[in-house]
């Protein structure tokens, strides 16, 4: 109904189409069946954006990993925007061509954080490149590094339930809480609040 009628969306209709998960977290869902990616407009996206900042107080999204024509849409709206990315020849090869993209639409001066994703931290050992060549080559400064924790995530996925409380301790939940309260400080990550979480993966 959405996207055939994007200007009928308001807070009840969002409501309804949110899943309820016992942390307090409301997600949006894709739809059941896949769809193109143009299915959607810039201007419902936009309102979609606009409707959930008024109902809740995080808004968080989840983009595809290919562009479409409300991307910027959403780049343009967000308060931090995270690049996440891993630390290979083809990963910053991938960031190099995003970001000359943004600079030729002349998508200047967004809240953009490079993540370095599943990160050794033993030098380069794990890594098909080091930080520094990977800051190098994509001419951006990686502003938050997050360590590889393969059977963490694993076991989180298999039962469910967030890796940052089946480990409280770990590398990773330390890095994600520090990301994370370095944009909206600790406050935010210790009280519970209602958030926002439309998945846009296909």
């Amino acid at each position: 109904e959405f996207i055939d009628d994007p200007t009928r969306l308001d807070e009840s209709m969002l409501e309804s189409m949110m899943l309820r998960h016992q942390t307090g977290l409301q997600v949006l869902t894709a739809p059941r069946m896949l769809m193109p990616l143009s299915a959607y407009g810039s201007d419902g996206i936009r309102n979609l954006i606009d409707v959930a900042k008024r109902n809740y107080e995080y808004v968080i999204i989840d983009l595809p990993v290919v562009l479409a024509p409300w991307t910027d849409s959403v780049l343009k709206s967000a308060t931090v925007i995270y690049l996440v990315a891993g630390m290979s020849v083809p990963s910053a090869h991938r960031v190099t061509k995003f970001l000359d993209l943004l600079r030729e639409e002349g998508v200047r001066d967004l809240p953009l954080k490079v993540v370095a994703n599943r990160h050794h931290r033993a030098g380069k050992h794990g890594n098909d490149i080091t930080v520094a060549q990977f800051e190098k080559a994509t001419g951006r400064k990686v502003d938050f590094m997050i360590p590889n924790d393969y059977s963490l995530i694993s076991l989180s996925h298999g039962q469910g339930r967030p890796a940052v409380r089946l480990k409280p301790n770990s590398p990773f939940t330390v890095a994600l809480t520090e990301m994370l309260g370095a944009e909206f400080g600790q406050e935010a990550l210790t009280q519970p609040k209602r958030s926002f979480f439309p998945s846009g993966r296909m």
